[in-house]
């Protein structure tokens, strides 16, 4: 009995008594508390390393290059045309969006995403962002080239593993291509009489959640930038934004127990880009439509739900967009209303007039050097961290 009293003594004193402990286990537990400690000094390092390039490159900017990094463009033809070029080289577009007209053969593909990359990085330094439409079902971009998978509509019956597993599918054959971005998961909630039916996982918020978030995971652990779309919903519309202006009724309330649902959760598990949609929103804001909206982008998505990402309008050139002004004229006052990045798709003399109207705001002071240098600092921090 004395002996196993003696025992017990002898481990509690190991176990509870730090100077036997450490004298007993010391060399043990000193390395496990050391290997710790450098764990979080090589994590600060690299942490304040990347702060110190991203500081750096965007200093190292102009203004003409500074405004550049705003435009996401299209362009015509499987191999970069002279449009395309002048508005790399010579106005410094930090995107580009690609569309069928310039995809034929995966070899082609990655050769022409490859030249591309050649043209920003020798004249600014930074990748482009090299965004594609792959949803799945009607809107594929890369139909025969990559494994097509059903469309959002049949995936929402689906369970998150499943549709988080599809994602990732895709997003590693569109890295191994050089594709960067993915304008995809679609977080609207439709149901069949919406213009969104087809595209989106369903008409119940909670199943476009759970599937939407499923998607963004499935994406960015794929390794490329998932972008949810199109903020604050289009699940209510049943006309398309491409040919005509819309007006979708919701207010603020029916928009937090329906439409905000997907694009909430999807925040909070770190999606990385949010598409603005060109709908008018009249309870919200009577004069604009949300991509042209302070009081959607910077009021509800920035502050009200605390979103940190890069926030990207819709195609300025859609008809929706054209009716509120010129694309000149939207560029700028998407800018203004909170936005990082606005697209201009198709037609090359529009994309020059976009750049031309936000380097006069910038050189005017409409647009701030803060403001300019916030936004360009959320795309650089992107660019450097996914490269």
């Amino acid at each position: 009995m004395p002996i196993i009293i003696i025992i017990l003594f002898a481990l509690w004193t190991v176990m509870f008594f730090e100077p036997f402990r450490n004298l007993i286990c010391g060399q043990k537990y000193m390395a496990k508390q050391n290997a710790d400690n450098n764990k979080v000094t090589v994590n600060k390092d690299k942490e304040d390393d990347l702060n110190e390039s991203i500081a750096k490159a965007v200093d190292s900017l102009s203004q003409e290059q500074l405004t550049g990094q705003l435009l996401m463009v299209g362009f015509n033809g499987k191999v970069p045309d002279n449009n395309v070029e002048q508005m790399i080289n010579l106005r410094y577009a930090g995107g580009i969006i690609l569309y069928g007209r310039n995809i034929e053969t995966k070899g082609q593909l990655t050769e022409l995403i490859s030249e591309l990359q050649k043209m920003s990085l020798t004249k600014l330094n930074l990748p482009l962002f090299i965004a594609v439409d792959q949803e799945g079902g009607p809107v594929s971009r890369l139909k025969g080239l990559i494994t097509e998978f059903p469309a959002p509509s049949n995936l929402g019956k689906l369970s998150g593993d499943e549709v988080a597993l599809v994602a990732q599918t895709t997003a590693k054959e569109l890295k191994s291509i050089g594709i960067n971005v993915n304008l995809a998961p679609v977080l609207d909630v439709a149901d069949n009489k919406s213009i969104m039916a087809g595209r989106a996982y369903g008409g119940d918020p909670s199943v476009v959640a759970e599937k939407g978030v499923a998607a963004v995971n499935g994406y960015q652990q794929g390794g490329i930038i998932a972008c949810g779309k199109h903020f604050p919903g289009l699940g209510s519309a049943v006309q398309d934004t491409h040919t005509v202006s819309i007006k979708i009724s919701s207010n603020l309330d029916s928009l937090n127990k329906r439409d905000l649902i997907p694009f909430r959760q999807a925040i909070q598990n770190g999606i990385k880009m949010i598409l603005v949609s060109h709908a008018v929103y009249p309870a919200l804001d009577s004069q604009n439509p949300a991509s042209l909206s302070y009081i959607i982008q910077t009021g509800i998505l920035r502050n009200m739900l605390d979103y940190q990402g890069l926030i990207l309008s819709d195609d300025l050139e859609m008809a929706a967009a054209e009716s509120a002004g010129t694309v000149g004229q939207n560029a700028v006052r998407a800018i203004k209303a909170g936005a990082d990045i606005v697209l201009v798709c198709h037609t090359p003399e529009k994309q020059k007039k976009a750049y031309e109207a936000l380097l006069s705001a910038v050189k005017s002071g409409e647009i701030s050097q803060e403001r300019l240098k916030e936004t360009v600092k959320r795309i650089v921090t992107l660019k450097l961290i996914e490269q």
